[in-house]
């Protein structure tokens, strides 16, 4: 699985962002994953957009990736660790 086919199938898009060089990639509907009995947000930086997606999948792989965690419309997909650019 790859990061354009994680948005088909949880149907929510990431968004990229540049500034000053800089890319940010996240997705646009509040995603986090889950940490213990927590949530954390997830996103990742990097000086070209490959480099952000790359980190993406590193911080992506083997979680369980939440969206709308507190509204009535909460999913969750465990990513698996074979999840690449």
């Amino acid at each position: 699985m790859n990061l354009t086919e994680l948005s088909i199938i949880t149907g929510e898009a990431y968004k990229i962002e540049e500034d000053k060089g800089v890319f940010m990639l996240d997705f646009r509907n509040l995603a986090e994953v889950k940490d213990g009995g927590c949530l954390k947000s997830v996103f990742a930086r990097g000086d070209t957009l490959e480099e952000a997606k790359q980190r993406l999948v590193e911080n992506l792989r083997d979680e369980t990736l939440v969206f709308d965690a507190m509204g009535s419309n909460r999913k969750e997909y465990k990513i698996p660790t074979t999840l690449v650019v």
